[in-house]
């Protein structure tokens, strides 16, 4: 029996483990994702089954401390137990790969691993964690190839990242043996060169209608002085912590929020009158801020995620006072807030509201939501409804959702559904995975065709079209006032995902039902050797 200490297995497990760690958020080097799974699936054919399972195991688990350390945003046993959860989860199609790949034959044996981990992904975005290293993802800053979303969704970027993967494996086990390989080798590369050409043409100038724009506006700041206010009430002393360079994993953030936990069980306590003060003083900032950019002509203007603390006793004020600018100043606004429900706070309660009030310009709340997925174990707010609303304005028809939502295909299919033309997506991010949190989002625009806005709390905020090219964007840790400004086609585009959906990947997982159960009514034999079974 083949042991770890074997040169081949050696090498392929520092390879696959070395491909995997590349594919962090961290680092995103797009050539790894295309060998990544074929070094995991040669390493895994050196070993029976069950022994397979703990040598793909440990690449995924030791890749995923590797690339996601200081990325998720938990405590480290937290984080210690999420990426084994999460290395289990994808072990799933390369283990079902090794179980599976002897009983196929013919050429069409390459389209074994991409059906299986096309239907993996697809099903593990309804997860709490969404699509979220997702591999389609890796291949974002290739725009010709990303246009294909818009026909097959994220999906269909995976299954060719996959099936390249699957193509060179078997070509290794064959002796590297071209013609072993020939037919599926070259309808691959016929696939793709269509694509290429396709995605390319799409995004021609030439072909493209010229349409209005609409003057928009991002805004953002720092509002994190509410909890050193909140934290000298509590302990009579400032933490010493430059609240700039605080992320969601910083030990400071966590010491901070001791003071801001007092003071959601009980806002109304005397001690923290300084710290209503300093809230309403940061909510007038932002408002000038908003109508000072709606003078120089923006007609729709956008806060980042939360951007607003207050309370539910005295959310309304600052609401009037939002309606009034908005008026006043004839503009769309959309004003976000982290509305706090006073009460004791315990291990899983939900003690703000995260949301976002869209304002037209006679001052009316056209429209009211609540973010539909809270970051799991670290956002104790409460839960939308699951729907994304889409509002008819003169400058087009206006989508409207938080951040960790756009991780959720489904969700954002919603408004392409409803042929929205741009997409507010007020968020939160951190340094660490900026900015790839933003270019998640901006594949959501592709698929749909819209416009995205996408102001975002100590990250990257970013404005693209619906080919997904980035217009303007701002990195949080710039100078000076964080505001983005961009014009935005006020008429999306029509694409086949947004009114077929999930086809490809329906179509995976119907096959790997016909596959399964032609396997249980045939008599159980190798058909095809593949390594040492």
């Amino acid at each position: 029996m083949k042991t770890f200490t074997n040169t081949k297995t050696t090498a392929l497990w520092v390879l696959a483990t070395i491909s995997f760690s590349l594919l962090s958020v961290k680092w995103m080097f797009a050539p790894a994702a295309w060998v990544a799974p074929a070094f995991l699936i040669l390493l895994m054919k050196e070993y029976k089954p069950w022994k397979s399972l703990l040598m793909g195991l440990s690449v995924l688990y030791v890749s995923s401390l590797i690339g996601s350390y200081k990325v998720m945003p938990f405590p480290t046993i937290v984080f210690v137990v999420i990426a084994l959860i999460g290395a289990l989860k994808h072990l799933i199609p390369f283990f079902l790969f090794r179980l599976l790949s002897k009983r196929v034959e013919g050429w069409y044996a390459t389209l074994l691993f991409p059906c299986l981990y096309v239907a993996y992904d697809y099903l593990n975005g309804f997860d709490g964690g969404g699509t979220w290293g997702s591999m389609g993802y890796t291949q974002v800053n290739n725009d010709a190839l990303m246009q294909l979303v818009a026909v097959t969704g994220l999906w269909g970027v995976t299954f060719l990242i996959t099936w390249v993967s699957a193509l060179l494996s078997a070509w290794y086990t064959s002796g590297f043996s071209f013609s072993s390989i020939k037919k599926p080798a070259t309808l691959c590369s016929s696939v793709f060169v269509v694509v290429l050409i396709g995605g390319s043409i799409r995004m021609n100038s030439l072909w493209q209608k010229e349409t209005t724009t609409v003057r928009v506006a991002g805004i953002t700041g720092q509002n994190l002085e509410l909890l050193q206010s909140t934290y000298e009430a509590v302990f009579g002393s400032r933490l010493d912590v430059d609240l700039s360079k605080l992320t969601q994993t910083s030990l400071a953030l966590q010491e901070l929020k001791k003071g801001l936990v007092k003071f959601i069980e009980n806002p109304t306590d005397p001690i923290f009158a300084a710290s209503h003060l300093q809230m309403e003083a940061f909510q007038d900032s932002m408002l000038s801020v908003a109508k000072k950019e709606a003078v120089a002509g923006a007609k729709i203007v956008s806060f980042s995620e939360g951007l607003l603390f207050t309370t539910k006793a005295t959310e309304g004020r600052l609401i009037a006072k939002t309606r009034k600018l908005a008026m006043e100043s004839q503009f769309y606004l959309l004003l976000t807030m982290a509305s706090i429900i006073p009460g004791e706070v315990t291990m899983g309660s939900k003690y703000l509201e995260n949301k976002a009030l869209f304002i037209g310009p006679d001052g009316q709340v056209l429209n009211t939501f609540f973010k539909n997925k809270p970051v799991p174990l670290v956002e104790p707010s409460i839960q939308g409804d699951g729907k994304i609303p889409v509002i008819d304005t003169e400058f087009g028809r206006i989508a409207i959702s938080i951040c960790y939502d756009a991780d959720f295909p489904y969700l954002m299919r919603q408004p392409g559904q409803q042929n929205a033309d741009i997409m507010l997506l007020p968020s939160g991010d951190w340094k660490e995975i900026a900015p790839y949190h933003a270019w998640m989002a901006k594949v959501r625009a592709i698929e749909n065709g819209f416009s995205l806005l996408r102001p975002v709390s100590n990250a990257t905020s970013i404005a693209s079209d619906y080919y997904g090219k980035v217009l303007v964007s701002n990195d949080f840790s710039s100078a000076g006032e964080h505001v983005m400004v961009s014009h935005l086609a006020t008429k999306g585009i029509a694409t086949i995902y947004s009114k077929m959906g999930d086809w490809l990947a329906w179509g995976c997982l119907v096959g790997l039902v016909a596959f399964l159960g032609r396997l249980v009514l045939s008599s159980p034999k190798v058909m095809v050797k593949t390594g040492s079974q």
